[in-house]
């Protein structure tokens, strides 16, 4: 099921502060999007709303000015909201599904075809349980926006990031706080571990605090101490891309807006004017709540016996040749999304939602 516009919600609120911060930055990421391709600025991929370089554009105030070093967060923050804001969808997932998928670790290499199937250009996934540990303090993750970027000058070729926005602030008005607000990471896709993606990224962060006369926690230095925060989260994010993702009740789909002529501007998009909560795995989470119960049902009335526990077994990595059976084959590796185990089949039974306030 999808629930449209609630009244209110720490997404669209964060949304309204950082706006307040920078007035006008939405109006500016809808010129500069408008021109893509046009007026000397690239052709960039659809599946990125705007590049960071754009978003650096604003912050700064454009031209020659530079954003400081206090501030460089406010980019990644500012970027993340400008691509969600045109859809606003938050993605609940269902209890039992949620547990199952935040366990599946990601100790290879980081996915990249995958990502691409983001179902809007920004999600923001609801993420209860999660916690950001920094400077001794032990912070909830509220939620996670989530988005790909595109960037043209590194090495004189293009490269993707998968960017996150944790939702850490303690408040949404301090939002672009640096140590209360919100904690932008980007991931470089290509080789490596997770931690090997973070890791060029905090030693890139690290070493402009240190020109700048100041010395990053620990915590944000540590790549291997960072990345199991991450694992749920990146294994949160797969699942919305993988082909069978149940969101919704079927009746709709999450995508990005497509153009509208106007009489005064010729084609233009338009941002939603409100949240669209999206309920994800509805049916699988009440098959495994099902299985569960009858399964517990039967292990007391059968202490004999042996049987296969419902459950989803753990999302992995499948490694295949490819290639002519005749050349030189390489090995690649393909990420195969959590499957039910014993589970009934999904597709019969009805959706049950279950209510959580926001």
């Amino acid at each position: 099921m999808t629930r449209s516009h609630p009244r209110t919600h720490r997404a669209r609120e964060i949304l309204a502060a950082v706006g307040r911060a920078y007035p006008g930055a939405w109006d500016a990421a809808d010129r500069l999007r408008a021109m893509r391709g046009r007026e000397g600025l690239p052709e960039w991929p659809e599946w990125c709303y705007l590049p960071l370089h754009a978003a650096y554009a604003i912050v700064s105030g454009g031209g020659e000015h530079r954003v400081p070093y206090e501030r460089a967060h406010h980019v990644g923050i500012l970027g993340a909201l400008a691509a969600w804001r045109m859809t606003q969808g938050i993605y609940r997932f269902d209890p039992a599904l949620y547990a199952a998928v935040v366990e599946t670790e990601l100790d290879r290499d980081l996915p990249r075809a995958p990502l691409y199937r983001l179902p809007e250009w920004c999600v923001y996934i609801e993420t209860p349980d999660q916690v950001w540990r920094i400077a001794g303090e032990v912070r909830p993750i509220y939620g996670v926006w989530a988005h790909l970027d595109w960037d043209e000058r590194v090495e004189g070729r293009p490269h993707d990031e998968l960017r996150l926005v944790l939702d850490t602030a303690r408040t949404p008005e301090e939002a672009l706080d640096p140590w209360a607000g919100c904690m932008p990471i980007p991931l470089i896709l290509g080789e490596g571990t997770i931690a090997d993606s973070l890791a060029r990224v905090l030693a890139s962060g690290a070493a402009q605090a240190c020109a700048h006369g100041l010395e990053p926690p620990a915590e944000l230095t540590d790549a291997e101490a960072v990345a199991p925060t991450l694992w749920p989260i990146v294994s949160l994010i797969l699942y919305l891309c993988a082909d069978d993702a149940e969101i919704g009740d079927g009746s709709t789909r999450p995508a990005n807006p497509e153009p509208r002529r106007t009489r005064r501007h010729g084609w233009r998009l338009f941002a939603a004017d409100g949240p669209r909560v999206w309920d994800v795995g509805v049916r699988i989470g009440a098959a495994l709540r099902r299985a569960y119960q009858a399964e517990q049902t039967r292990q007391e009335s059968a202490p004999t016996g042996r049987t296969v526990r419902p459950h989803i077994r753990r999302a992995h990595w499948h490694t295949f040749l490819a290639g002519p059976r005749t050349g030189e084959r390489e090995r690649r590796i393909r990420w195969l999304p959590p499957i039910a185990v014993n589970v009934e089949d999904v597709s019969k039974l009805p959706a049950v939602i279950r209510r959580v306030e926001p």
